[in-house]
């Protein structure tokens, strides 16, 4: 059902003469109750400004979106599935992703791109080049809208303002004297992909990394991590979870393996009982003994202990039904036997 409602927006930009292709660029900015480096949720607004277009570029991106709506059915074997922190990244899927989910982001769709009729324009280049993050393309046809997006950042920007011999220089080859000059005007590029579209109040996500990167999930893997270690300090079941949670929350693969116990909620119920098993677990995968002390508490004394309880917790070892053989990965999702 999803992947027949991309194939007949595609459809729709082949055969229809009547689309209307917008442009627009995302910016960044930090919220001025926070400074750069304050290691909070959400501390970002996220700003939408209008780029207008000459008609050789809107052409360029009506097929950049085409292209890439045709890639979501022209193979058999392409999935679309719900997005998952942790997942075996597959080259065939599509991942959806809730609207409500994209934190401060989400903004810029509901109360700028869709909402509002008077999004500013950009004047200059110089305006948005530091705090560039995205462009979207807004593409309407037969009275359907919806938003395509491709992180981008302030490389991507060249301007003629002073620089130095260190910095980044566009340039052109003049055939009517073979020589190479510096190219002094305001430049942009653009690439000919694109990393999500978002309709229907859904994102369809083609570039996982990209897009989480741009929407911030880094905020939510965040979010689901403190709630996971803050459970597991309460049932007083592990020593020294405390003094290393800060380097345990600087590393995005413990993160990301945290935000999966969360939404398992593999988490909940941890009792001493589940410290034997994972005592057993450790032992027969690894060949090596979990470090508990004489109370039955598990003690971490350094990120391996860390790497080691949170790979437990999060059955990173699982066996096959079928094969019997063992397996190591952090991917997988619950599902419910039939009865």
């Amino acid at each position: 059902m999803e992947k027949r409602k991309l194939a007949k927006i595609s459809e729709m930009i082949e055969s229809s003469d009547k689309i209307t292709t917008l442009l627009y660029v995302v910016t960044r900015k930090i919220k001025q109750s926070f400074k750069a480096t304050a290691k909070v949720l959400d501390k970002y607004d996220f700003f939408a400004n209008r780029i207008d277009l000459s008609e050789a570029l809107v052409d360029y991106f009506k097929s950049i979106v085409s292209k890439q709506l045709a890639f979501a059915f022209s193979r058999e074997d392409i999935e679309i599935c719900e997005y998952s922190v942790i997942d075996d990244d597959l080259p065939n899927r599509i991942y959806t992703y809730a609207l409500n989910n994209a934190l401060s982001f989400s903004k810029v769709l509901t109360e700028q791109l869709i909402a509002s009729t008077s999004i500013p324009p950009v004047t200059r280049l110089p305006e948005i080049k530091d705090s560039l993050w995205a462009y979207c393309i807004k593409t309407s046809v037969n009275g359907t809208s919806f938003y395509s997006f491709r992180k981008s950042s302030k490389g991507k920007v060249t301007t003629d303002q002073p620089q130095s011999k260190l910095s980044k220089m566009m340039a052109f080859f003049d055939s009517s004297d073979a020589e190479l000059k510096p190219l002094l005007s305001d430049t942009i590029s653009f690439d000919d992909k694109i990393d999500c579209i978002y309709l229907d109040e859904k994102f369809y996500v083609f570039t996982k990394s990209a897009f989480e990167n741009m929407v911030g999930i880094e905020d939510e893997l965040r979010e689901n991590a403190e709630t996971v270690v803050a459970k597991i300090i309460n049932t007083e079941l592990v020593v020294g979870l405390m003094d290393l949670k800060e380097q345990m929350m600087e590393s995005r693969l413990l993160l990301k393996m945290l935000s999966s116990i969360a939404r398992k909620q593999n988490h909940e119920g941890f009792d001493g009982e589940g410290v034997e098993k994972m005592k057993l677990v450790l032992k027969q995968m690894e060949g090596r003994d979990l470090k508990v002390n004489e109370d039955g508490r598990i003690e971490l004394q350094n990120m391996k202990d860390v790497k080691d309880f949170v790979k437990l917790l999060n059955d990173y070892y699982k066996q096959g039904l079928v094969s019997g053989c063992y397996y190591g990965t952090n991917s997988g999702k619950i599902i419910n036997p039939s009865e």
